[in-house]
């Protein structure tokens, strides 16, 4: 899989919708695959129902918001673009929890958690 950068400008910054307080992640190691669990608390910067976006490429197993398990209408995964939109999240502070999938040795792009020469490194 090949990965192309997305060049970003200071021109195009615009004032963050979220705030993410605290950042837990989890890793389960096994020879051919990691699962990863992580947990965000998110403070949203706004008083209106918003999408939250996440990007990332890694294989979503299971999520949720405040300990309630969202279904595919609940978000839009989208692999092209290696993203990941939960549509109309709280307006108060709430707790996103996911569960992913990689597989370390495939992971050439030296980003996210990777395997070289029998190690794992991560660039989180």
């Amino acid at each position: 899989m090949t990965t192309e950068l997305k060049t970003h400008y200071l021109k195009d910054y615009t004032k963050p919708e979220f705030l993410i307080d605290t950042v837990d992640l989890y890793f389960n190691i096994y020879e051919q695959e990691t699962f990863i669990s992580s947990k965000l608390c998110i403070q949203p910067q706004h008083t209106e129902s918003k999408s939250l976006m996440l990007n990332g490429t890694a294989q979503l197993i299971d999520i949720s918001i405040n300990s309630q398990t969202l279904t595919p209408e609940h978000y839009t995964l989208d692999i092209k673009n290696e993203s990941l939109c939960i549509h109309q999240v709280p307006n108060q502070d709430f707790i996103v929890e996911i569960i992913t999938r990689v597989e370390p040795q495939h992971n050439k792009s030296l980003m996210g958690l990777y395997a070289s020469n029998g190690n794992l490194f991560t660039q989180c």
